[in-house]
């Protein structure tokens, strides 16, 4: 059984700094966004990857990056919106730039995936462990893909010892291989590089 993790494309236009935007803030695509759904997509093809299931969340980047994937793969299936897949709340840190963050915090975060506590994420970590391992149990297809955000996916990297991978790019693609546990195969893989 394959997972194939894909974060949503950009959602900042060219010039304009990037801030963390969680599950409250619900930004669309960009063009460049739209754009990365393509390559994805692409990609998805040349490696004949024949993707059975589709999943997103809530969240319009998702729902737009989902929609690119199922008209270019020519999917016959539904896109399923699952809240298992919705970004974190960032909490404090939410509508901010990284230099509006403690730097200390930030690089705990960015480096090593340790949760701010001050910056009051939600749902909770144990939250977060809980649904990805449900999501992970309820997959029944060879090859699913999952559309969601960086937040969330870094979750999916490293599940027996509870520890999140490193950020994901916009547009990147992270690949799971399950045999007799789930194992990362690919982590961050950006199409057309």
């Amino acid at each position: 059984m394959k997972l194939i993790l894909l974060r949503h494309g950009n959602t900042f236009e060219p010039g304009e700094k990037p801030r963390f935007i969680g599950s409250l803030e619900d930004l669309p695509l960009t063009e460049y966004g739209r754009a990365q759904g393509q390559l994805a997509a692409n990609l998805l093809i040349k490696e004949g990857l024949q993707v059975k299931a589709l999943y997103c969340s809530s969240l319009k980047r998702t729902i737009e990056t989902a929609t690119i994937i199922k008209e270019q793969l020519n999917l016959k299936s539904e896109i399923v919106q699952d809240q298992r897949l919705l970004e974190l709340d960032y909490g404090a840190w939410s509508n901010l730039t990284d230099d509006q963050v403690d730097p200390k915090e930030l690089s705990e975060w960015r480096d090593y995936g340790l949760w701010p506590q001050r910056a009051n994420f939600s749902p909770s970590f144990a939250q977060i462990i809980s649904e990805t391992k449900e999501f992970l149990d309820s997959l029944v297809e060879p090859v699913t893909l999952a559309v969601t955000s960086n937040g969330r996916m870094r979750w999916f990297f490293d599940l027996l010892n509870f520890k999140a991978g490193p950020a994901v790019k916009t547009g990147a693609l992270c690949i799971l291989q399950k045999e007799k546990n789930w194992r990362v195969t690919e982590w961050n893989v950006i199409p057309g590089s």
